[in-house]
């Protein structure tokens, strides 16, 4: 038996998720592979194990695992090395569904899953229609492939992803390397995707040299700053660590006018407040509905609204009294609009 681990997920409770392939037999030294993930409690007792194979002489193989809010654990990898695909399990090891993306480019391989704060799943990676690309898709929960989006940095060039994360507006990252054919020197490309899948930016880096660089990580922090983790070489030097941030020219906030759309998320009052201040917001149609409140560091101090709403004008209060007074924001999210805004509170 063959055993490849892909990787790991920990959830709230301590319980630990593994997912990997796992071939029985590998005739002439050719292994065909099913998809297998375990739950480990926090003590290191094997709760659950499932194996995930579309037929008897279909290879999967896993790429990446993550968790959404409700503990779900969702998996994206590659079908018989071209084709993606991704699979949702509940905490229990039931699984909810899989979905397998055979779209027109003949070449689909994910580099990276992960959750926007919807519980939308995002997964980034590489394609091939006539050139290599990067590209980003957007799922909802049940596995509505709600977009996917394609970059080609420049005609002339391959384009393969390293990377991808979400930030906490929905918006979508991806990095990775471009380079003319498969021999030459990549340049970092980090391409920005907001988060209905258009485009916003595209930022490049090259060493001093006119060496190599690759991005294979990206991550952004509460305040809009993006950084990458790659590597790459010069002419006369080995491969090194290479590490980059961007920092994102802000944007100011204005209050929403009347748009097409009909979704609006107003600016609280009073504000500053001391303790209670009340939030307004509007929507469109009945949709679920996530209003929360973060720190500056990202980190989510109240949910005032998670719940299905109504189409149109919704009122939410927080009361902060035992919260430290400083910068907070407070965001809302539904399947088709997200929008932060900032508040202060003063004690």
């Amino acid at each position: 038996m063959v055993n490849n681990l892909t990787g790991c997920v920990v959830d709230r409770e301590g319980s630990v998720y593994l997912t990997g392939a796992v071939s029985e037999e590998c005739p002439e030294g050719i292994c065909r592979y099913d998809m297998v993930t375990l739950k480990y409690d926090s003590a290191g007792t094997r709760e659950w194990v499932q194996y995930f194979a579309r037929t008897t002489t279909s290879d999967e193989q896993p790429v990446a695992i993550t968790i959404d809010s409700q503990e779900n654990i969702i998996i994206v990898g590659v079908a018989n090395a071209d084709s993606m695909f991704i699979v949702k399990y509940s905490p229990e090891g039931n699984q909810l569904w899989n979905y397998v993306y055979d779209g027109p480019s003949s070449y689909s391989y994910p580099h990276g899953i992960v959750i926007d704060q919807g519980n939308n799943i995002i997964v980034g990676g590489t394609t091939w229609l006539q050139e290599f690309d990067y590209f980003a898709a957007k799922y909802s929960p049940a596995g509505t492939l709600l977009w996917m989006r394609e970059y080609n940095h420049d005609i002339t060039t391959r384009d393969f992803c390293g990377g991808v994360t979400v930030d906490l507006d929905g918006n979508v990252y991806l990095t990775g390397g471009s380079r003319v054919g498969f021999l030459g020197n990549s340049t970092c490309v980090t391409v920005k995707l907001n988060s209905a899948g258009d485009f916003e930016w595209s930022s490049t880096f090259n060493r001093p040299d006119n060496g190599t660089t690759y991005g294979n990580g990206v991550f952004t922090d509460s305040i809009g700053n993006v950084y990458i983790a790659g590597d790459g070489a010069g002419p006369t030097n080995g491969w090194d660590y290479i590490a980059l941030k961007l920092n994102q020219i802000p944007v100011s906030v204005t209050e929403p006018q009347g748009s097409p759309s009909a979704f609006a998320l107003f600016q609280n009052y009073p504000n500053p407040f001391n303790p209670v201040t009340n939030i307004e917001f509007r929507i469109r149609n009945a949709t679920y509905v996530s209003l929360r409140v973060f720190d500056v560091l990202g980190r989510e101090v109240a949910t005032l609204v998670n719940e299905e709403r109504k189409a149109g004008s919704h009122h939410a209060s927080w009361d902060a009294a035992g919260m430290a007074s400083g910068l907070y924001l407070y965001r809302l999210i539904t399947p088709d609009f997200v929008q932060t805004r900032k508040m202060i509170l003063m004690h």
